[in-house]
Formats: structure tokens, C-alpha cells, sequence
């Protein structure tokens, strides 16, 4: 019985991207970058992929037919007043806008960033709404609103509209978001594989309100399958503040609770801890962030490139079928974060 043939579906799955990427690479479309390219073209050769000579010439006789159509608009909305502002924002923000417009290249539309300029953030969705009709754009991504929006008035029925992130709002709309209670989960349980005992969680405070406890509720679930585990109380950090002003309250909270390693989204608790500067290891940190962490222990990096490409697959597939407004049982989206290795030493639990 022959072996079944290699396709383009098989190779997307093994190297983790749409077929689409995949075919683009193929094609050697200068789309892509060109490390992707290769990458892309070397696992296929690998995987044994050959092109099927008859369906090629079939995609090449269609595309000659094909007539150049305008490239379509999509609008991606954030809660800033100003690309300024979004340039000085958290880095998830840009990774969110470049796995989208990525994506959106690769399906053949463009991106316009739209920001919030009114002072009444509740209603700048009706300006922006009839800016959008004005221009003929139809698909909108809603890009992880800040808890200061708390309300976000907008005709829904004239859009096709898909979220990132943004749960305090409880819009009834497809959303697409990392796995931050899992990436919480996974750090709790590799912390308990290699013997601590005495675990806190140190959060923003902003984020657990829009990110709808996700961190805290991920690191009390997993815990609860360890009941040798000590758990401190959750250290709720303020945003906007400086390393140096995060450092007594995160010393004093340690030493209360007997803390040995400690599970945050802030990279910056590590300079507070001073392991930058002087090495230490107790307690341990492992940083669940946008930017990957290599710590001593540990740590998840969220995949937000990957929540912008999702998305914006998302919204081409509600555009392309008309879909528009609110939905009864709208899907959801979860993005696994990665788990980045700390160095062979570290990582053992220290002698006490």
C-alpha cells in the first residue's frame, strides 16, 4: 500500500502557522520574510512535500484570471489618544499590532490604527463608528482595552468585530486571547515538581481587573492539585510604578509569608528582588511576561504575535461571510504561552 502523500496542511501543523504561510513560502512570495521562507521550504523537503504538478498549474491558470481587486481596510481600535502613546504602552500591544497586520498582508488587507480622542472614552465609539462608515470599513479588532474603559458605545450591526483580550467588558464578541490562567497553572506545577513549597503571586492590579482574574485564578486552581503547597496571599502591584518603589513592599511581603518563589507577570519584580545585580536566587522568580524571560528558574512568555495572527483570521472569516454584531455564544480563543528554561544549574530547589 503506498505511503499517503505530504501536503501543505501537514506541514502547517508540524511547524504551528496557517496553510496559507505555508503555500506563500512555497511559492517563494516575497510576503513572507525570507528566514521564514526557508525555514518553511526546509521542514517541507524534510517532511518529504512535493507539489502536485496538475493542481499547480490549475492555482496559476486561476490567479492569471483573476482581476486586481482594492485591498480592504481593517480598522484596529486602541484606547490610546495617540500612537504615542500606544509607542510608550506595555510591548504586548505592539506584538498584538504586528502579528495582525502580518496576517493581514498575507489575506490581502491593510491596517489603520484608530485611538481615542475624546475625553469621554465611553462614547468615543459612536465618533469612531461613523468615521469607519464614512471610509467603508468594515472589520474591526478591538485591541485589549484598559480597564479606564469601562463602557465602549458602538453600532455592532454595521461591523464585523472580533476582541483581543478586553473580558472586564463582557461584550457578547468573538475574542481571541493568550492562556494566561494556564501559563499561571504551568508555573505553579513546574515550581512544585522541583520541591517549593512556599509560593505568592505578584500581579498588576490593572491587569487582573481586564484580564478577569485570569493569573490569580490560574495560580489557585493548580495549587489546589498540590496540597502540600504554602500559599501566600496575592501582592496586587500598582501600575506606573518603579522598581525602587515595588522593592518594600515586595520585601516585607516575603518575609511575612516565608516566600521561596514567587509567580509574576512584571519583569520588573526581579531588579526589585535585586537578582540582577547580585545573583541571588532566593526566592526564585519566574516571570510569566510578553518578552521572554530568561530567569534563573524559569519562566512563560505569552505568544501575543500569535493573538494579533489569530485575530485577524478571526475577523477575514467573519468579513468574508458577512457576519456582523453581537453573537448569543461567541467563540473564544486561547493562545498557549511557551515555557522558557532557566540555566542547568538553577532551576534545583536550594538547600535551606
Amino acid at each position: 500500500m503506498p505511503f499517503p502523500r505530504t501536503t501543505m496542511k501537514d506541514v502547517a501543523q508540524k511547524i504551528g502557522v496557517h496553510v496559507t504561510t505555508v503555500s506563500l513560502a512555497l511559492r517563494n512570495s516575497p510576503r513572507l520574510p525570507a528566514k521564514t521562507r526557508d525555514r518553511i521550504q526546509t521542514l517541507a523537503r524534510k517532511m518529504g512535500y512535493h507539489q502536485d504538478p496538475m493542481l499547480s498549474a490549475l492555482m496559476a491558470y486561476r490567479s492569471n484570471l483573476a482581476t486586481p481587486k482594492i485591498q480592504p481596510t481593517v480598522a484596529m481600535i486602541f484606547d490610546f489618544e495617540h500612537q504615542l502613546e500606544l509607542d510608550h504602552a506595555p510591548p504586548e500591544y505592539r506584538f498584538f499590532l504586528a502579528g495582525v497586520t502580518s496576517k493581514a498582508e498575507e489575506l490581502g488587507y491593510k491596517i489603520q490604527n484608530y485611538f481615542f480622542e475624546g475625553r469621554s472614552r465611553s462614547i468615543e465609539g459612536r465618533r469612531i463608528g461613523r468615521v469607519l462608515n464614512s471610509r467603508g470599513i468594515k472589520g474591526v479588532i478591538l485591541c485589549a482595552f484598559r480597564p479606564r474603559t469601562t463602557r465602549f458605545e458602538f453600532d455592532w450591526n454595521q461591523f464585523s468585530v472580533v476582541q483581543i483580550e478586553n473580558q472586564h467588558l463582557a461584550l457578547p464578541l468573538p475574542m481571541v486571547s493568550t492562556d494566561q490562567l494556564m501559563m499561571a497553572r504551568e508555573a505553579v506545577r513546574r515550581l512544585a515538581e522541583q520541591g517549593y513549597r512556599r509560593l505568592g503571586i505578584a500581579v498588576g492590579r490593572e491587569e487582573e481587573i481586564y484580564l478577569d482574574h485570569a493569573f490569580t485564578v490560574g495560580f489557585y486552581g493548580e495549587a489546589s492539585l498540590h496540597p502540600e503547597l504554602k500559599l501566600a496571599p496575592p501582592l496586587l502591584l500598582a501600575n506606573g510604578q518603579t522598581p525602587q518603589e515595588i522593592a518594600p513592599s515586595l520585601r516585607q511581603w516575603i518575609r511575612r509569608h516565608k516566600i521561596e518563589a514567587i509567580i509574576s507577570n512584571w519583569s520588573t519584580v526581579s531588579t526589585s528582588l535585586g537578582h540582577g545585580a547580585s545573583g541571588r536566587l532566593d526566592p526564585v522568580l519566574v516571570v510569566l511576561g510578553a518578552v521572554p524571560e530568561h530567569s534563573a528558574f524559569g519562566g512563560m512568555t505569552q505568544r501575543d504575535t500569535v493573538v494579533g495572527e489569530r485575530a485577524m483570521e478571526q475577523l477575514a472569516m467573519l468579513l468574508k461571510t458577512n457576519q456582523t454584531g453581537c453573537v448569543d455564544a461567541p467563540n473564544r480563543i486561547l493562545v498557549p504561552g511557551e515555557w522558557i528554561a532557566g540555566t542547568p544549574v538553577a532551576g534545583q530547589k536550594s538547600s535551606r
